[in-house]
């Protein structure tokens, strides 16, 4: 299998006769400012999720605590309240939010 072709599998990217190229269902839940490579690594790295609360959020991102007691800041675009459960990608940089994933990236 090509390098493209396990891209395409691996994002939900398919093609069909007649038709350049249409998203599966994997893409339905991710906003457009995730990247397809961001949804690959979150694929291939389940375990990297990190389960977290949280702690505020203004205009300049996010501030969460993970179930481990680390204190992590998210450079992120994400409308949430303070005990809110979201999930941190290091790894792929991405947030989840309530099953959306939102860029995001550690400040």
């Amino acid at each position: 299998m090509s390098t493209d072709a396990m891209l395409r599998r691996v994002t939900g990217e398919m093609t069909r006769p007649g038709v350049a190229s249409y998203r599966g269902d994997m893409s339905d839940k991710t906003t457009p400012e995730v990247l397809p490579l961001q949804r690959a690594v979150v694929s291939a790295w389940p375990s990297a999720w990190i389960d977290a609360l949280v702690m505020c959020s203004d205009a300049q991102g996010l501030l969460i605590g993970s179930i481990g007691g680390e204190l992590i800041s998210i450079d992120a675009q994400a409308q949430v309240e303070a005990g809110e459960p979201v999930a941190f990608h290091p790894v792929a940089e991405v947030l989840s939010v309530g099953g959306r994933l939102i860029r995001a990236r550690r400040s």
